[in-house]
């Protein structure tokens, strides 16, 4: 049967790794609050071990996610390093050495992120032309269907656009009515590896939180 890889977009995950350091301090990240229209009850998870947990809020999307700072704490402590993968100034990373999100093996992690004054944050650069969106990714080894099971157990819902009530009806041209929407962010999950991986991993899934 095939597998799923799945890339996280979002809060980071229990892992361990060669170098048996301890992941607590990424969770000094501020994040924002529940999405609208997502459950309130149970937010936290004290299951998660701390790179979990931090992991978990990224992808909730609740705020703008922070991947500069969660790449450089995992750098600093030699538990990923660059691939040489990505494009356009965003970077991929894979572990040194064992490491987990909600069970799953990681594949890889990447991102992209500003600074107050709009320029790149380390290790991200920048490439020609208009910048990326900020973003944190994360790539696990998983089937579809399991990935997103652990992701509801921990209250990480895809993103989706609902009706939005707050705005009148707008009437086109040829009489056509049309309801006005807005969109409730979340996790995007792909069936598959990275898009800038140049060897995708068969079996992987790929989460992802963009938000500006």
């Amino acid at each position: 049967m095939k597998r799923a890889v799945a890339v996280f977009a979002i809060p980071l995950l229990a892992c361990s790794s060669a170098t048996g350091n301890s992941q607590a301090d990424v969770t000094n990240v501020a994040y924002g609050s529940q999405p609208e229209g997502q459950p309130t009850a149970a937010i936290d998870t004290p299951t998660l071990s701390p790179f979990e947990a931090t992991i978990v809020k990224q992808l909730r999307c609740t705020a703008t996610p922070t991947a500069a700072i969660i790449v450089r704490d995992l750098l600093r402590k030699r538990q990923i390093k660059a691939s040489g993968d990505g494009g356009d100034g965003i970077l991929l990373f894979v572990p040194t050495g064992d490491m987990s999100f909600l069970g799953f093996p990681v594949v890889r992690m990447g991102g992209w992120q500003w600074d107050a004054n709009y320029n790149a944050m380390a290790p991200f650069g920048r490439g020609p032309g208009t910048a990326p969106p900020q973003f944190f990714s994360i790539t696990v080894l998983g089937h579809l269907s399991d990935v997103k099971a652990a992701l509801d157990r921990n209250f990480v819902y895809e993103g989706k656009w609902v009706r939005d009530d707050s705005k009148p009806e707008e009437t086109l041209g040829d009489g056509t009515v049309t309801k006005p929407q807005k969109r409730i962010n979340g996790v995007e999950i792909t069936d598959g590896d990275d898009d800038l991986a140049a060897s995708p991993v068969s079996g992987a899934v790929t989460l992802k939180c963009e938000r500006n």
